[in-house]
């Protein structure tokens, strides 16, 4: 698959449209930028047009942060420890 695997939705975060005239919209601004970078890398990535490695890695990160991912991994391994008590009944 080459291009567009996700309908090129960086581009239309990019484009998207609203008022920037307090500090959190134009904070939140800079954010939705960085966001749709990440996605611009992983739908590259995604389609083929480009090998998985830093650059994807890298754009997420700045989104988001290791503390994000600890969370998230915390709360999958304990959803996996339910099933696995469910299943050892």
């Amino acid at each position: 698959m080459s291009g567009g695997s996700m309908n090129y939705l960086s581009y239309k975060l990019e484009d998207a449209e609203f008022y920037e005239n307090t500090p959190e919209r134009r904070a939140f601004r800079k954010h939705l930028n960085l966001v749709a970078a990440a996605l611009h890398e992983i739908e590259w990535v995604d389609s083929g047009d480009t090998e998985p490695g830093k650059a994807d890695k890298q754009a997420i990160m700045k989104c988001i942060s290791k503390q994000d991912i600890l969370s998230h991994l915390q709360a999958e391994a304990k959803e996996l420890v339910q099933q696995l008590k469910e299943y050892t009944r």
